[in-house]
């Protein structure tokens, strides 16, 4: 949808299932609408063939994977438990404080320094699971969108068209979760993305077309990463666009991207329960706050 303004600025709103195409898909493709309109021969030639992700032959009867269930009665979304509206909002993580987190962040031993997403993430997972009070002897999870293209042998083509995501797993106990320090949440999201690997992609692949499972949601918060995706180079012929923010946000999404056209702040944008929300908003003030 195209909504222009007397100011003349214009935005272009987006609606697509995931299900067809995730958002790397999403932005390669209004890059590639976009060339097309001023002219230009497309960059990189779209792939459409899905086959390169189809499940093994013959398919595995023993196959799992940690972050999906094929009993559906542990497919439970949090979100209904709570009979109020759901209430976005949105934080800015600025540098000097993304600086400050990874400096706690290093008192646990890494092979390499923890990202910016990796910080948030850990961050969310124990604001959340403290803004829910899940019980501490319970189990609470954290899924991570990660971007399967570089993971498979051979990389999947470069202009593949297609849902190219799974979730990485991330568990803990919430009393470890929220007593213990940064540090340790921050570990365990950096270890489950490492854990992400072809035999991973695979294993999900496989289970799913074996049990139609999906990802287990019971005291679970997902998240994804839209600050690399080049949303931002995108052209139509009146220049690149000054800021890329979702409309709207599916249940239990957490997600992180940049603020405004070349800006080193990360926004981080979700839903809550309105309770939920305004114990989150006062942990995560105070934390943005602290110096």
């Amino acid at each position: 949808m195209i909504t222009s303004f007397r100011c003349g600025g214009i935005v272009v709103g987006i609606a697509w299932n995931h299900v067809v195409v995730d958002a790397k898909g999403i932005a390669d493709f209004l890059n590639f609408w976009g060339e097309i309109t001023r002219g230009l021969p497309l960059s990189v030639d779209p792939y459409l063939d899905r086959s390169i992700l189809s499940p093994t032959q013959p398919l595995p009867t023993d196959i799992t994977h940690p972050a999906l269930v094929g009993n559906q009665s542990q497919v439970k979304n949090i979100y209904l438990q709570f009979q109020e509206p759901i209430v976005c909002q949105s934080f800015c993580f600025e540098p000097k404080k993304l600086s400050q987190l990874k400096q706690i962040a290093k008192e646990d031993k890494f092979a390499a320094p923890p990202t910016s997403f990796e910080v948030i993430s850990a961050l969310v997972w124990i604001m959340r699971t403290k803004a829910y009070n899940i019980e501490p002897h319970k189990t609470t999870k954290l899924l991570t969108a990660v971007d399967i293209r570089s993971k498979m042998k051979p990389a999947l083509p470069g202009g593949f068209f297609g849902n190219g995501i799974v979730m990485s797993y991330a568990e803990c106990m919430a009393g470890d979760l929220v007593q213990k320090p940064l540090s340790f949440a921050v570990k365990i999201v950096h270890e489950s993305i490492k854990e992400v690997n072809e035999d991973y992609v695979r294993s999900a692949i496989d289970y799913h077309e074996l049990t139609r499972g999906q990802y287990g949601m019971e005291n679970t918060g997902w998240i994804s990463k839209w600050s690399r995706l080049p949303f931002y180079d995108v052209d139509f012929g009146w220049g690149k666009p000054q800021q890329i923010a979702p409309a709207s946000l599916v249940d239990n999404l957490d997600l992180t991207l940049s603020q405004v056209k070349d800006s080193d702040n990360i926004i981080l944008s979700l839903g809550l329960p309105e309770s939920v929300m305004n114990i989150f908003h006062e942990l995560m003030q105070a934390e943005l706050e602290r110096k």
